[in-house]
């Protein structure tokens, strides 16, 4: 009966010794999948933060590039702008100056018409 009960006893000792390496295994297995997964959500969240630091960069370069467009057209208006003051001027030198051709024509036939009379 203690022989029996012996070998029971070295079957448990020997069984919760399996169960406790085993145990330890699935510990380790645990814990490197768990440093896996903390890696992965690392690099994951660093990604995430590399993809939203070039969408900023991105809109900061489309939006300066928007205001120097507006800019250079803004110039391009005003631009057209002093062309067409330029040119209004221009006509009314001309203007000017063919009514002042036309009132020197109407003299010189009134001076033409008296002297032939």
């Amino acid at each position: 009966l203690e022989n029996t009960s012996a070998t029971s006893e070295n079957s448990l000792v020997s069984k919760i010794a399996h169960l406790t390496e085993s145990n330890r295994t699935l510990t380790d297995s645990l814990a490197v999948s768990q440093q896996k997964l903390k890696s992965e959500k690392r690099k994951s969240s660093e990604s995430l933060q590399d993809n939203e630091i070039m969408r900023e960069r991105k809109e900061r370069e489309w939006e300066s590039r928007a205001q120097e467009k507006e800019a250079e057209l803004k110039k391009k208006i005003k631009d057209f702008e002093d062309v067409i003051v330029g040119l209004k001027s221009d006509l009314k030198v001309k203007s000017d100056s063919i009514a002042s051709l036309n009132r020197d024509k109407v003299a010189s036939s009134s001076s033409l018409e008296s002297s032939l009379k």
